[in-house]
């Protein structure tokens, strides 16, 4: 039984691959379907050594040098989102029971005479730089918890790392 699958298989394989003959424009049909492979091949290639933000931004620190290899996970540049600004300020402890999210702030920079306006949208549950031991009232106002305001700006005066002033209504 087995000798007959053997022989089977092996007439199969004979038939299959049989030469060909084509015609001149046969051939030339068939070298523009290889080099349409090669070009589909190269397109492949070329999308795997693309790099693509995930949105639009503006380029703030480009880490990696030109013919480096980019490993997945690994930092190439970084990018700020104009439309997406945040602050973060620390809040004491004596007063973190006054913020809310959703609460409006305005922010105000040394650079510009104009105001932003600004909501909480996030407030930490964990106070921050807390010391050792915490014993005397005192050493409880020491304690800050970490606030982030959005901030509309639309005109673009404000830039990553700028320092501001937040006043929360």
């Amino acid at each position: 039984m087995q000798e007959l699958e053997t022989r089977v298989g092996a007439r199969l394989l004979h038939r299959t691959t049989r030469k060909v003959s084509l015609t001149p424009d046969g051939e030339i049909l068939l070298e523009r379907l290889r080099d349409l492979d090669q070009v589909k091949l190269a397109d492949v290639q070329l999308t795997y050594a693309t790099i693509k933000a995930p949105k639009d931004g503006t380029v703030v620190n480009v880490v990696g040098n030109v013919g480096q290899n980019a490993a997945p996970g690994r930092t190439i540049l970084t990018m700020t989102d104009p439309s997406d600004l945040f602050v973060r300020v620390f809040v004491p402890e004596t007063a973190i029971g006054q913020v809310s999210v959703g609460r409006q702030a305005t922010v105000t920079a040394d650079s510009s005479t104009t105001t932003f306006q600004g909501t909480v949208s996030f407030v930490s549950n964990q106070a921050e730089f807390t010391p050792n031991n915490i014993d005397t009232a005192d050493q409880r106002t020491k304690l800050v918890f970490a606030v982030r305001v959005r901030v509309d700006d639309p005109s673009g005066t404000l830039k990553s790392g700028m320092p501001v002033d937040v006043q929360l209504s």
